[in-house]
């Protein structure tokens, strides 16, 4: 049979075929077998069908439909049509984001993550780190809640008595929007014995802190995801802080404080997800000390669930309590995470 019949059964077959994604399937092999064997009138009239199956599919599939009849018009040399099909794809990809971002927000059910995580350097002294990370967070319409715990076991060969120690730090935000940018927000920052505004984390030394904001808060950026943006804070506060230096009691009161805070979360860079928490803070009564608390957490899929989590916590006490006194503390941690 020659080859033009075959061509035209196979058009009388495809459509016959009552899904218009199968169909379109179906009619971009026709036309790119039509184009191949130098039937180009035949070739067009099946991509007008593919357009047509594309534009009578469900709007949900109707963008990725659009894309490939892009391709299969860039394949036969119709630029003009390719790049008409493709832009139309991007458009139904612009609305969909609109639609999700649209404010107030969709109810979503409760995220979470467990990770556990390993760090270790050696050289004159040895240090390492075991850590479990917990991670929570919980949209509605107009509120937001996160939580984030990192609690580590310490060990240093460099210490005098407690050659291991719990560390811990950790925040729980909630966020009350006043429309898609602007939102109020309740932080509270804990640690004992690191970071988050903490103060010695050596032998026999013990800190506590618990920080609690009020303020008013901006979305500098919003994904597509409401779970995913970069947003600044501005808030102020009591800060209660003990610490304990060489078994003598330094300080135990509470602070009025005001902060800056910078939060992003789950913020795309390539198949990656930056999270992160910089804080600046000072006593509002005094303004003679600095508190700096950074925590960088960067997420690499490895399957559906699972992640390779990487973070980075600094923080940094502008005021020297004592001799060898550590103004700037960092811990890096790498290891697993698992989503659910």
């Amino acid at each position: 049979m020659p080859v033009a019949n075959l061509l035209g059964e196979g058009e009388a077959a495809v459509a016959a075929i009552p899904q218009h994604a199968q169909q379109l399937a179906l009619w971009l092999r026709l036309a790119l077998l039509q184009g191949r064997h130098g039937f180009s009138d035949l070739a067009q009239t099946s991509l007008q069908h593919a357009r047509r199956s594309a534009e009578a599919a469900p709007l949900a599939r109707r963008e990725a439909l659009l894309l490939r009849l892009g391709l299969a018009y860039a394949e036969l040399g119709e630029e003009e049509q390719a790049g008409r099909a493709v832009a139309e794809s991007e458009q139904l990809h612009r609305a969909a984001a609109e639609r999700t971002t649209s404010f107030p927000f969709p109810k979503e059910k409760l995220k979470g993550r467990v990770g556990l995580a390993m760090s270790a350097a050696t050289y004159e002294e040895t240090t390492a780190n075991a850590v479990v990370s917990f991670d929570l967070y919980k949209q509605w319409p107009r509120n937001d809640f996160e939580a984030d715990l990192f609690a580590s076991i310490n060990y240093d060969s460099s210490r005098d008595f407690n050659l291991t120690w719990p560390i811990s730090q950790g925040f729980a935000v909630y966020r009350h929007r006043l429309d898609q940018r602007n939102f109020l927000f309740i932080d509270q920052l804990v640690a004992v014995n690191d970071s988050t505004f903490s103060t010695q984390d050596d032998d026999d030394d013990v800190s506590v802190v618990f920080s609690t904001l009020f303020g008013y808060g901006y979305n500098l950026w919003q994904g597509v995801d409401p779970g995913s943006f970069q947003a600044v804070q501005l808030g102020v506060g009591p800060r209660y802080e003990y610490a304990e230096i060489n078994l003598t009691r330094q300080r135990d009161q509470v602070d009025p404080i005001a902060a800056l805070v910078y939060r992003s979360r789950d913020v795309p860079i390539g198949p990656a997800k930056w999270s992160q928490v910089f804080a600046l803070a000072t006593p509002v009564d005094s303004f003679d000390e600095a508190f700096l608390w950074s925590s960088t957490r960067l997420d690499w899929p490895i399957t559906k669930q699972w992640m390779w989590t990487n973070r980075l916590s600094l923080r940094y006490r502008s005021r020297l309590l004592e001799a060898g006194f550590k103004r700037l503390n960092v811990i890096l941690s790498t290891g697993l995470t698992y989503k659910f």
